[in-house]
């Protein structure tokens, strides 16, 4: 506001041609201050973003370190926990997309989700990072504001976060891609996360941002005007519907239905949280398989088909 209060004042003084050199000036003066600003890795952090996870792959073998796994009090106060996990990729059997919309249809947080059986789950989130007492800004976020973080945690704690405890209305739907596909895109997902822990990147809400982030780690990005689905990434999902990724026979509006989280969500705080859910979203589609039977249409295949 200032630079451009200033602005006015300079450009309104005669004479012109004298003015608008000295606006140019300042301006670039701006430009240039704010190109040189670098993105950083060693700021007093929140608590929820404090440590960057860590990745060793050694073979089928990956270690994560600052693994996520925060409790919360009623109010939504975090009770910070991070821990040390293993994953056996030879294992790994799914991976599920999550819808977080926090700000009507268009405007949804993605995470991704992959399971090793047994009900274990790496669950990833791209997120801004910010600093103790900042709070999240769309438009500050494309002046270099915020730092770019990859939260790798448990369900428990990144899902219910935002079911329990901030209310959002959560989708969960199972993608389908070939085993070796899935294998590659996890690498993908945690060789980023290394990267970003590493090197520091900044956080911007149009063109790395949670959603923009994943999807540039597909085989196939997409592109042309299939890419402003994931700009405006509470489309997201339906781009993938489209895609063939989910499966069955159901039309995206009832798939969609069937995919929210409910009751369940909210109040599971127990380490079976990720079944729980998984169970409750089974039984509801199960439904449908039938009432897709009687209709004379297909039936749709479940999470765990």
């Amino acid at each position: 506001m200032s630079v451009a209060l200033v602005s006015m004042g300079i450009i309104s003084l005669p004479p012109l041609h004298l003015a608008v050199p000295a606006w140019a000036a300042m301006f670039g003066l701006v430009l240039a201050g704010w190109l040189s600003l670098r993105p950083r890795a060693d700021r007093q952090w929140a608590a929820e973003v404090a440590l960057a996870p860590r990745i060793t792959i050694d073979g089928d073998r990956v270690q994560v370190q600052n693994f996520r796994n925060f409790d919360y009090l009623p109010d939504g106060e975090p009770l910070p926990r991070y821990e040390e996990r293993a994953f056996d990729l030879a294992r790994l059997e799914s991976v599920d997309y999550f819808m977080c919309h926090w700000s009507g249809p268009a405007i949804a947080h993605s995470m991704v989700s992959f399971g090793f059986g047994d009900d274990r789950y790496l669950c990833l989130s791209v997120e801004a990072r910010k600093e103790v007492g900042e709070r999240y800004s769309a438009l500050l976020s494309f002046f270099r504001r915020f730092e770019l973080i990859y939260v790798i945690g448990d369900e428990r704690d990144l899902v219910r976060l935002r079911t329990a405890i901030r209310k959002e209305a959560v989708y969960l739907y199972r993608v389908c891609v070939p085993p070796e596909r899935m294998r590659r895109f996890l690498l993908a997902c945690l060789r980023r996360a290394e990267s970003v822990a590493v090197r520091p990147e900044w956080y911007n809400a149009l063109t790395s941002n949670c959603t923009t982030n994943l999807f540039a780690l597909v085989e196939k990005p997409p592109r042309g005007c299939a890419a402003l689905e994931v700009f405006l990434s509470g489309f997201s999902a339906r781009y993938l519907y489209r895609q063939g990724r989910f499966a069955g026979h159901l039309s995206f509006e009832e798939l969609r239905t069937q995919s929210l989280l409910r009751d369940e969500a909210v109040t599971a705080a127990d380490p079976d949280f990720s079944r729980r859910i998984r169970a409750a979203l089974v039984q509801r589609l199960a439904a449908s398989r039938v009432r897709c039977l009687k209709a004379g249409r297909g039936a749709p295949r479940g999470p765990n088909d």
